[in-house]
């Protein structure tokens, strides 16, 4: 007798086989007692039918999709297979940060394709993990990291370290002013004094020459 949920992949063509597999695997070895996984971009209910199959009971699926059809159908899907208790649909955008909870969130399925910035979820849902949840994107499970219960900051909002600006010594204008105080006289160029001939363009011959 074949699997609901591979039968859906099938009919569907959004997720291999394989994948299915992995998402009931992962769905298997979550913790012992209740558990929350999150389906970030949730479409018609093919990876909260996953975690449903391969976790039987204590378990919260939470499917968030912006589009109100995708979750009518995801939960007409729960339905058929007699899981609706255990599934819960939202109708909004996975970047609002109201729609993050306190946690712990065990499995976080993210599958949203290019639409939205991995860095720009793992930003706002990566804190709410628990210490050993696993994120699933797009097909596959990726490594992740927190840093004191967050992620690193990306690029874009990672905080700027000042910029160290070298010592060059004087600059030309300085330079320029410390030797119209004191002018000296010079046999290598025609800067004598800044009182002769055009004092200005003969000092700054004397700076190139003895610089």
């Amino acid at each position: 007798m074949s699997c609901p949920v591979h039968e859906m992949a099938a009919v569907k063509s959004v997720l291999t086989s394989d994948q299915v597999d992995e998402l009931i695997f992962a769905a298997k070895g979550l913790p012992q007692g209740p558990t929350l996984v999150y389906d970030l971009g949730s479409g018609s209910g093919l990876t909260a039918l996953c975690v449903l199959q391969g976790r039987q009971s204590a378990v919260e699926v939470v499917s968030i999709d912006r589009r109100e059809q995708e979750i009518y159908w995801a939960g007409i899907a729960t339905e058929n297979i007699g899981r609706k208790e255990d599934w819960r649909g939202i109708v909004g955008d996975v970047l609002d940060k109201s729609l993050v909870p306190d946690g712990p969130i065990h499995l976080l399925i993210v599958d949203l394709g290019e639409d939205v910035n991995l860095a720009d979820i793992l930003e706002l849902w990566a804190p709410a993990m628990s210490s050993g949840g696993n994120i699933w994107h797009n097909g596959r499970f990726i490594d992740w990291t927190r840093v004191g219960g967050k992620v690193p900051s990306s690029p874009e909002t990672r905080p700027q370290q000042p910029e160290t600006i070298p010592d060059k010594g004087p600059s030309a204008e300085e330079e320029t002013t410390d030797e119209k105080k004191e002018p000296l006289p010079c046999d290598d160029c025609d800067y004598v004094t800044p009182e002769g001939k055009n004092p200005e363009r003969a000092l700054q011959a004397h700076a190139r020459i003895h610089k």
